[in-house]
């Protein structure tokens, strides 16, 4: 009761009709439950619906929203992986994963699970997760319901081993079976615009739906921010890392005279290019050196990526006076305060189809911080990032310049003042929580 009270999650209304029929929701997600918020908040919006039980299907991995695992109207059916094999196998392996995640989701869908009235599945990917939800949909009498996230030829495009040919067919796919759902839901307007005009979906079956942050994305009062932050440094093994997180309560209590806390959520891959903010820091910290009005800098990293380790070490050979760069792992509870806590957030989320937005600005708008976001053709990003909330940058340059900007004479006088009052004054109005945008956008969807 009490994390619902704290998510404002809306309770179900007592059912006064005897034997109500029970309405059944499938969401299907290839991929790991626990990393898929956008399809978990789904999930509890639908299960404070009355007389209605959910089922998410989908891969064992990061432990799911504690809203999700404790909610006794949400069934977690989790689908054995396919195991994985060598690269150079890449062709053989990608058929043989296919065929298996079939017939997977088949008898999930068609056996375990009760029959649903509808199917809410993730885009991308849509091989095979497309094929079989239609062919589910049909055999047992269920509307079908796309939310289209991105697009997924767009992201097989980016991997080199893939043939054209089969990029080809895999946008057919997308395109044909996705047509074919009852109704879309999308993360941006120009996501909505570019399946109208260009694969000729029907205007009156789309729904545009923006990643909104559910309510424990929220700012932090001053004795707040100060509690967190000591409790949590507690938690830290690295002493050093401590004494910085520390620096940024002030220094002998002096609130106008304490470091930057930056944060920033990485994947650690290729096309999430960390070295961009790397660089920046480096020249930051050189400019830092000589210039008294520009603080030191507590940067936070939270994410996990195959590329981490390359860049731990280069952060290590480093010889940084005036930044100090740490790796942090939070609890699901911990995240959206360490965002909250902080003085400016970084996004180096770059977007294959150049339709999606990044979660982790919404986050982080949510909170109230202000973001400085890459945004090197992608003007949807326009769609979330307004220039009230914070800056768009396009190259490492920018992003040092706009960095010394920003933290010139921090914290009094600093410009990330009026960012912050320009996302909070707008927080609750046109910037609605997950809740209240789910109810008035797509909830009609689903009755």
């Amino acid at each position: 009761r009490k994390l619902l009270s704290n998510l404002e999650m809306s309770k179900p209304k007592l059912n006064k009709k005897k034997n109500q029929h029970v309405k059944h929701v499938a969401i299907v997600v290839i991929g790991d439950i626990g990393r898929s918020p956008r399809m978990q908040y789904h999930a509890i919006s639908l299960a404070s619906e009355n007389n209605t039980k959910v089922d998410i299907i989908g891969y064992k991995g990061v432990a799911p929203h504690p809203l999700v695992s404790s909610n006794p109207n949400i069934r977690l059916v989790y689908v054995k992986e396919f195991p994985a094999l060598p690269r150079i196998l890449f062709p053989i392996y990608a058929m043989m994963k296919v065929l298996w995640q079939i017939m997977a989701l088949l008898w999930m869908m068609m056996v375990t699970i009760n029959r649903p009235h509808f199917i809410l599945v993730q885009n991308p990917p849509a091989v095979p997760a497309l094929i079989v939800v239609k062919f589910v949909a049909i055999c047992r009498g269920a509307k079908l319901v796309v939310d289209w996230h991105n697009l997924g030829y767009t992201i097989l495009a980016l991997n080199k081993r893939a043939p054209k040919i089969l990029v080809d067919i895999y946008r057919w796919v997308e395109k044909t079976f996705g047509k074919s759902a009852d109704y879309h839901l999308c993360v941006t307007q120009a996501l909505k615009n570019m399946l109208i005009s260009e694969w000729k979906f029907s205007a009156n079956t789309i729904h545009v739906l923006y990643d909104r942050p559910p309510s424990i994305f929220q700012p932090l009062s001053p004795q707040q921010r100060v509690d967190f932050l000591l409790t949590w440094s507690e938690s830290l093994s690295n002493d050093k890392m401590k004494e910085d997180v520390l620096s940024t309560l002030g220094v002998k209590n002096n609130k106008n005279n304490r470091s930057a806390l930056l944060i920033s959520s990485t994947s650690w891959t290729a096309d999430e290019d960390f070295s961009i903010l790397l660089k920046a820091l480096i020249a930051y910290d050189a400019s830092a050196r000589s210039d008294s009005s520009l603080p030191y800098a507590t940067v936070i990293i939270t994410g996990s990526g195959p590329l981490k380790k390359y860049y731990m070490q280069k952060i290590d050979e480093l010889e940084l006076k005036k930044v100090g760069i740490y790796t942090a792992w939070l609890e699901s509870e911990d995240y959206p305060k360490i965002i909250a806590a902080a003085d400016l957030g970084i996004c180096l989320h770059t977007s294959s189809s150049k339709l999606d937005l990044p979660m982790k600005v919404v986050d982080m708008l949510g909170t109230g911080l202000p973001v400085c976001a890459i945004n090197e053709e992608y003007p949807v990003l326009h769609e979330l990032l307004l220039p009230k909330y914070g800056i768009h940058f396009k190259t490492t340059d920018e992003l040092s310049v706009h960095l010394e900007k920003l933290l010139a004479k921090f914290p009094e006088k600093s410009s990330l003042t009026k960012y912050r009052e320009n996302i909070t004054q707008d927080l609750g109005k046109q910037f609605l929580n997950w809740d209240r945008n789910w109810t008035r956008s797509v909830s009609h969807v689903f009755a």
